[in-house]
């Protein structure tokens, strides 16, 4: 009896762009095109060329890398649809030595083909969610660095643009969070006053002739300012 085979639709696999392994050359004859000036007219000055910009778009060797990408992904799909279409083939012959009609078998095995197609899908799936964390994990912490910012926060970023936006807006709350505090310090400055409201701190001594200025500073407390003004005493 002739095993009846499971066909798979058979899957082309797209070849290189020649273009893009080799480099275009300039036309020779663009150098020729360029008419020589009249022997009478007066020399002009050289004038630096005008600066090249670079190209928008992709480099030749991003193409290339994509294209390659994308015939590795296909290939590895061929091979695995293969390898599955393969094991569904063994399955419908172990149904069949079992004793299965032809179309039970034929059944079983494609049963088992669909449910392995999708635990690959799944698989892949999977890595790939693993694979674009860890690369967000490891920008996170690149970030984290450069801007002072707790990694955690910049994985909530979408991209890469959303994680530096987030990274920059901590950072400008950070420093002016710093310079509050540091405006805070220099508006009210420790005092250290003596019993009789005058500060110990380091300064000139508190005597008739400064006490006023000292007073209006709030080095002198207003009760030591009012004693002084109806006793003429600084202490």
């Amino acid at each position: 009896m002739v095993t009846p085979a499971i066909t798979v639709p058979e899957v082309v696999q797209p070849a290189v762009d020649p273009s893009l392994l080799t480099a275009a050359t300039p036309e020779t004859s663009a150098l020729s095109a360029t008419a020589p000036a009249p022997e009478t007219a007066a020399p002009r000055p050289e004038t630096p060329a005008p600066p090249v910009t670079p190209p928008v778009g992709p480099s030749e060797v991003q193409q290339l890398r994509q294209r390659l990408a994308q015939v590795e992904a296909e290939r590895e799909a061929t091979a695995t649809e293969a390898a599955l279409t393969q094991e569904a083939q063994q399955v419908y012959q172990e149904e069949m030595a079992a004793g299965q009609t032809e179309a039970d078998a034929r059944r079983i095995a494609g049963r088992h083909l669909t449910l392995a197609r999708r635990v690959h899908t799944r698989e892949r799936e999977l890595r790939m969610q693993g694979e674009i964390l860890q690369g967000k994990q490891n920008a996170a912490v690149a970030l984290g660095a450069q801007y002072g910012v707790n990694p955690t926060m910049l994985m909530k970023a979408v991209d890469l643009d959303d994680m530096h936006a987030i990274g920059q807006r901590e950072q400008r709350y950070a420093n002016q969070e710093k310079d509050i505090q540091m405006l805070k310090r220099g508006q009210v400055p420790a005092q250290n006053l003596s019993a009789t409201g005058i500060s110990q701190a380091g300064g000139p001594a508190v005597t008739a002739d400064n006490i006023d200025a000292l007073h209006l500073e709030g080095k002198v407390t207003d009760v030591a300012y009012r004693k002084f003004l109806e006793t003429g005493q600084l202490r």
